[in-house]
């Protein structure tokens, strides 16, 4: 399986992307985890399997707030999109908390073996 995400190369009824080309979650696990954990080789199997399940429940707690909170019309409304938005802003708002995250300790780990 690969960890590279795909690109859509054209789209079919209505714009939407051919379901052949839209990730899984377990393909985005596998490349979640190969980033997370490329440069952690003493990462011991429970914390993998914990890992594992926070991302799942992560992304089962974001279909049930898209779900939950979506017009009862067939089509998405503007509110809809809006929301979309607003959960799109908060994920890249942790990814770039994350990224910090992985600075800083780099930073850390190169001041300490400088000492």
């Amino acid at each position: 399986m690969s960890t590279r995400p795909l690109k859509p190369s054209g789209k079919l009824n209505d714009g939407k992307i051919p379901v052949r080309e839209r990730l899984t979650l377990g393909e985005e696990w596998q490349s979640y985890q190969a980033a997370i954990f490329a440069n952690l080789p003493d990462v011991s199997i429970v914390q993998r399997i914990e890992t594992k399940r926070a991302f799942f429940a992560g992304a089962r707690s974001l279909l049930k707030l898209q779900m939950g909170n979506l017009d009862a019309e067939h089509e998405p409304t503007e509110l809809d999109l809006r929301y979309m938005d607003a959960l799109d802003g908060e994920l890249r708002a942790f990814v770039l908390q994350l990224e910090t995250e992985a600075e800083v300790r780099a930073a850390h780990e190169d001041a300490v073996r400088a000492l």
